[in-house]
C-alpha cells in the first residue's frame, strides 16, 4: 500500500530531489510507435525513469479505501514447558487421593481425568503418516476434547492437524481467550463453508479463474443496504471500527449518556462464531482511555452537539473576520491576506491555497525537510476542471448556500453573493495541479518563484513558537512550483485588479467553514451529503446514520499513537494467558523475511539484468526495514503518555477537541525538523490499517496489528495459506521496493539516479511498457504511472508468496473440515492456495455486478485474473492448456 494518512487522495506523487528548473523532453524511441495510445504514460514515463523518483512515503497493496494484509511466519516451535506423562498424572492423582482419604468429592472429579487413556500411535502407513509419540489422538467430538493445551498437537480420527506446536497469533484470535477443540471445529466450519460458498463449480477455473473462485461470493456474503461496492476488506475495516467502538461506548458511556448513536453496526456485523462481547481495555492506562474516550464521547453525544448548533464555528469565524477587519485598517491588502493565511494554517491547522508538512528529506539519511504540495480540503480534487462542468457547480452551489445559511457570512452579506465569490475561485484556483516532480528548492528561491507571500515570515509565525527560526537558506521539497507560480500572478492580480483581497478572504473564510462544519450537528454536516453522492456515486443522503467523517475515523487518523496502543491493549485482552503479543508479532516479522529471502532468489532469475544490478536489488531488498505490529514507544506508557500531555478534550465542544487535536498533530511533528531523530515510519500509517504499507523515502516495510484478522490472517488458518493471503501483501510492498520508484532509491531510501546504468534503464522501460501495452489490451486500460506501480507490485506478489510456501504446502495436513472439502471439490493443495489466495478479492455491489476499481487500482477481478495469467505455477496447478482464457497465447511481457 502507498498512502499514509497524510497522502493525498490520488496516492503519492513521483519526485526528484535534485533541482529542477525546466523538465526537458524524452528521447524517441523504439516504444512509441508501438504504444501510440499509451504516449502520454510513455513520455512522463521515461522522463521519469531518467529522473530521481519520489513518493510520497507509503503504497497502498490493496482495495478501496479499506486495505489489508500479513501472517504468521517462519514457523516459530512452541516454547511451552514439557508436559507430564500420563502416568505421572496417574501417580500423582494416587497420591493425592492418598493422602486426602477422606476426599470422596475430590475422587469424584478427578475420576474423568484419571481414567482417560492414551490412544496408541497407529503404525505409519500409505494414508496415515508416522504421528509423534507426544501426540493426543482423539475421536471427533469426544468427551475429552476440552481439556487439550492449546501448546499440544492435535490430531482426530478423521486425520485433522490443528495445531502444531505453535503459540496463537492474531485479532479477536477466533479462539485464543478460550482455546477448546469445538470452538476450533466451528472455525474450520466457518472457513470451508466460506471456500465453498463463494465459488461458481459451474465456471471453468481455466477459463476466467475469478468468476470460478468468487461467483456466488455476493450471495454468500451479501452486501448491506445503501453501499456502493463490498469486499472482504470493507467488512474487515467494519468489524475493526466497530470492536474498538465498543470499547470506546465503555469507556465513554458516562459521558454519552443515553443518547442515539450515529453509527452503530451491532445489528449489522455479529460475530461469525457467537463470541460475547467484553471489556478488553480494564487494564489498560487511564490516561490514555480517557483521551480517546472523551473525544469519542463529545463526537458521539448528538443531544449535545444538537444543543450547541452551530455556536462553535460561528465563534472561530467570528474570531477571524475580527481578525480580517482589524488588519485592513493597519495594513496594505496583500499583507493582511497574508496574515490572516497565517493564522489558518498554523493555529487553525486548515491547510488553505496550499498544504505543507514536515517530511523524511529526499536525499539526506535520516533528515526532515519542509515538503509542500497542492491543498487537500475540498472533496473535489485538486486539479478538476470546475468552469463547464454545470452538474457540479450546481451541487457545489448548493451545498455552500445550505452551509453559508447555518453559520453565517462576513460581515452578513447575502448568501447569494458570498457563494458567487466562492464559486469564482473554485473555478479559478481548483483547476491548478502539482508537478510530479520534487523541486529542492529554498525559502529565498520560493519568494522569488510565489512573491505573493513573504515565507520566511509565514514559517516562522509557524515554527518560532516551537523554538525554531526558519531561514531564508531552509531547504524546501515543492512538489507543487508551477502551481505556485501560477496561484502566485493569479493572487496578486485579483488584488491588483479588485484593490481588495475580499474575494480570497471569502474563500479562504470558506475553507475554514467547510472543513469545521462536520463537527457540528447533524444538520451542518449533512449539507456535505449531495456533493459526497455527486462524486462519489454513493447513495448516503438516504442513510439515516451515515456520517462523512465517523467518530471512530477521526480517531484513528487523528489520534494514531493512543488509538493504537488501545488495539494492542484490545488484542491482548483477545489472548489466551500462555499467549504473548510480542510472540505473535515475531511470527509475522519471520513470515515477511521468508518472503524477502524468496523475493531475493527471484532476482537471481532476471536474465536481462546484469549481475552487478542484480546485486544492488538484492542489496535493497536485504536493507528492507520490516516493522511488524506497532511503534516501540507503546511499550513505555510513561513516553506515551509524556507525548499528550499537552493535549486536552472536553465532553461537551466537539469542534474545538478537532481543532485542539489538529494543532497538536501538526506542531508535533513541524518538531522533526530540528528533531529527526524523533521521527519513526509508523507516522505514515493509522493503526487500525488493514493493510501492509511500503516505504520509499525509509526502505521500510510496515505490518500493522490492523490487518491480523480472518480472513486476511488468523492463527488457526493452516500457515500455508495464510501466505496466500497475507504473504501475498507483503510480498506486494516487497515489490515497489524495486518497482520504477523503488529502483531509483538506495537502501536507506535516498533518490539516487545512479543504481543502473542507461543502457539497464533504456531495457527497463522498454519491458515496462510492453507491459503496460498488454494489461491495457486483454484486461484494464492503464492510464497512470501510480496503476503502472501496482500492477508491476502484483505480478510478482502471489508467485513468490507461493514459492515461500511450496514445500511447505505439499507436507502441510489440513484441518478435518479443509481434507473433506478438498476430497469433494478433488482439489490439490496448490488450488486450494490459488483459490484463498482468489477470494480474498472477491468484490460485488448491491446488483451483484463486480465493483470498479478504487482509484489507481484495477478492479479486484483484474488483478486476480491478470496476475495469475502470468503465473506457470497456477497454470500447472490447475493443467490450464496454453491458448485458454488463465493461459492465453500471448507475447512474454515480463518485467521480472
Amino acid at each position: 500500500m502507498r498512502e499514509g494518512p497524510d497522502a493525498p487522495a490520488d496516492g503519492p506523487g513521483l519526485a526528484s530531489s535534485s533541482r529542477v528548473t525546466q523538465r526537458q523532453g524524452p528521447r524517441a524511441g523504439p516504444a512509441d510507435s508501438r504504444l501510440p495510445k499509451l504516449n502520454h504514460i510513455y513520455t512522463t514515463f521515461r522522463e521519469l525513469a531518467r529522473s530521481q523518483v519520489k513518493a510520497n512515503g507509503t503504497t497502498p497493496g490493496h482495495a478501496p479505501s479499506p486495505t489489508v494484509c500479513e501472517a504468521g511466519g517462519g514457523g516459530a516451535e512452541d516454547m511451552h514447558k514439557p508436559k507430564r506423562t500420563w502416568t505421572e498424572r496417574w501417580v500423582m492423582g494416587v497420591s493425592v487421593a492418598g493422602v486426602v482419604v477422606s476426599g470422596l468429592v475430590l475422587i469424584i472429579v478427578l475420576f474423568p481425568l484419571l481414567t482417560r487413556k492414551t490412544v496408541p500411535t497407529p503404525a505409519p502407513t500409505a494414508s496415515s503418516p508416522n504421528i509423534p509419540a507426544d501426540v493426543v489422538r482423539l475421536q471427533p467430538d469426544s468427551t475429552n476434547e476440552d481439556s487439550i493445551s492449546p501448546g499440544e498437537r492435535i490430531v482426530l480420527a478423521d486425520r485433522d492437524v490443528f495445531l502444531e506446536g505453535r503459540k496463537s497469533s492474531g485479532l479477536p484470535q477466533e479462539f485464543d481467550a478460550d482455546p477448546n477443540t469445538s470452538q476450533i471445529r466451528k472455525f474450520y466450519k466457518l472457513m470451508a463453508d466460506n471456500i465453498k460458498g463463494s465459488m461458481n463449480r459451474s465456471s471453468d477455473p481455466c477459463q476466467d479463474f475469478y468468476e470460478y473462485a468468487c461467483g456466488n461470493w455476493h450471495q454468500h456474503v451479501p452486501p448491506p443496504q445503501g453501499v456502493s461496492r463490498w469486499s472482504n476488506f470493507e467488512a474487515m475495516t467494519i468489524t475493526i471500527w466497530e470492536l474498538m467502538e465498543d470499547q470506546l461506548k465503555r469507556a465513554a458511556s458516562s459521558e454519552i449518556g443515553g443518547t442515539s448513536q450515529d453509527i452503530s453496526f451491532s445489528e449489522e456485523f455479529k460475530d461469525p462464531l457467537g463470541r460475547a462481547r467484553q471489556d478488553l481495555l480494564e487494564d489498560a492506562d487511564p490516561f490514555m482511555l480517557e483521551l480517546a474516550g472523551r473525544y469519542y464521547a463529545a463526537c458521539e453525544n448528538e443531544t449535545q452537539l444538537a444543543t450547541l448548533g452551530a455556536g462553535p464555528l460561528q465563534e472561530v469565524l467570528r474570531i477571524m473576520d475580527e481578525q480580517y477587519r482589524s488588519l485592513l485598517q493597519k495594513v496594505k491588502p496583500l499583507e493582511a491576506f497574508q496574515r490572516m493565511l497565517e493564522y489558518v494554517h498554523h493555529d487553525l491547522a486548515v491547510h488553505a491555497f496550499f498544504s505543507w508538512k514536515v517530511e523524511v528529506d529526499n536525499s539526506v539519511a535520516d533528515s526532515m525537510a519542509i515538503e509542500i504540495s497542492a491543498p487537500s480540503l475540498d472533496l473535489i480534487p485538486q486539479g478538476t476542471k470546475v468552469e463547464g462542468n454545470e452538474e457540479l457547480i450546481t451541487v457545489y452551489q448548493q451545498y455552500a448556500t445550505d452551509l453559508l445559511k447555518i453559520v453565517g457570512t462576513f460581515e452578513g452579506r447575502d448568501v447569494a453573493a458570498e457563494v458567487e465569490d466562492i464559486l469564482a475561485m473554485l473555478k479559478v484556483y481548483q483547476p491548478l495541479s502539482g508537478s510530479p516532480l520534487v523541486n529542492d528548492t529554498t525559502v529565498q528561491e520560493l519568494e522569488a518563484i510565489a512573491p505573493f507571500l513573504n515565507w520566511q515570515s509565514f514559517f516562522n509565525a509557524g515554527f518560532n513558537p516551537l523554538g525554531i527560526f526558519v531561514s531564508q537558506k531552509e531547504r524546501i521539497l515543492s512538489l507543487v512550483q508551477d502551481y505556485l507560480a501560477v496561484l502566485s500572478t493569479n493572487i496578486l492580480e485579483e488584488i491588483s485588479q479588485e484593490g481588495s483581497a475580499r474575494r480570497l478572504y471569502a474563500f479562504l473564510r470558506w475553507q475554514v467553514a467547510q472543513n469545521y462544519a462536520q463537527y457540528l450537528h447533524k444538520s451542518a454536516r449533512n449539507t456535505i451529503l449531495p456533493l459526497f453522492d455527486g462524486i462519489t456515486g454513493e447513495n448516503t443522503t438516504s442513510l439515516p446514520h451515515f456520517r462523512y467523517r465517523p467518530c471512530i475515523k477521526e480517531l484513528e487518523e487523528r489520534l494514531a499513537l493512543p488509538i493504537a496502543y488501545l488495539l494492542m491493549e484490545i488484542i491482548k485482552g483477545q489472548l489466551h494467558k500462555q499467549h504473548d503479543i510480542k510472540d505473535m508479532v515475531n511470527k509475522v516479522t519471520h513470515m515477511a523475511e521468508n518472503i524477502r529471502d524468496e523475493y531475493k532468489r527471484f532476482i537471481s532469475s532476471f536474465k536481462w539484468l546484469k549481475d552487478k544490478d542484480k546485486n544492488m536489488l538484492v542489496e535493497k531488498l536485504n536493507n528492507v526495514k520490516i516493522l511488524v505490529g506497532y511503534p516501540p514507544v507503546l511499550d513505555n506508557v510513561l513516553q506515551l503518555r509524556s507525548l499528550f500531555k499537552e493535549l486536552h478534550f472536553t465532553h461537551d465542544n466537539l469542534l474545538q477537541n478537532q481543532i485542539n487535536l489538529l494543532k497538536f498533530n501538526q506542531q508535533r511533528k513541524m518538531k522533526f525538523l530540528r528533531q529527526p531523530e524523533t521521527y519513526t515510519e509508523w507516522e505514515v500509517l493509522s493503526p487500525m490499517s488493514l493493510i501492509s504499507f511500503y516505504v520509499y523515502r525509509r526502505n521500510a516495510l510496515l505490518v500493522p496489528l490492523g490487518g491480523f484478522m480472518y480472513p486476511l490472517y488468523s492463527s488457526y488458518i493452516p500457515e500455508p495459506l495464510t501466505y496466500a493471503t497475507m504473504g501475498v501483501f507483503i510480498s506486494h510492498e516487497l515489490g515497489h521496493s524495486i518497482d520504477f520508484v523503488g529502483r531509483t532509491r538506495d537502501s536507506l531510501g535516498r533518490a539516487n539516479a545512479t543504481l543502473w546504468d542507461e543502457s539497464t534503464v533504456e531495457d527497463f522501460v522498454e519491458r515496462v511498457l510492453c507491459r503496460v501495452n498488454e494489461y491495457s489490451e486483454k484486461h484494464y486500460a492503464i492510464n497512470g504511472l501510480l496503476t503502472i506501480a501496482e500492477v508491476m507490485a502484483d505480478d510478482g506478489s502471489v508467485i513468490n508468496a507461493y514459492m515461500t510456501t511450496q514445500k511447505q504446502l505439499q507436507r502441510t495436513k489440513f484441518p478435518g473440515q479443509l481434507e473433506h472439502l478438498m476430497d469433494q471439490l478433488a482439489m490439490t493443495p496448490d488450488q486450494l492456495f490459488f483459490l484463498y489466495y482468489a477470494q480474498l478479492f472477491c468484490t460485488t455491489s448491491p446488483d451483484g455486478t463486480p465493483a470498479k476499481g478504487v482509484e489507481h487500482y484495477p478492479p479486484h477481478s483484474v488483478r486476480v485474473t491478470a496476475t495469475l495469467t502470468k503465473s506457470s505455477a497456477f497454470h500447472s496447478a490447475y493443467q490450464c492448456k496454453e491458448g485458454s482464457g488463465m493461459n492465453p497465447d500471448s507475447k512474454n511481457c515480463e518485467i521480472w
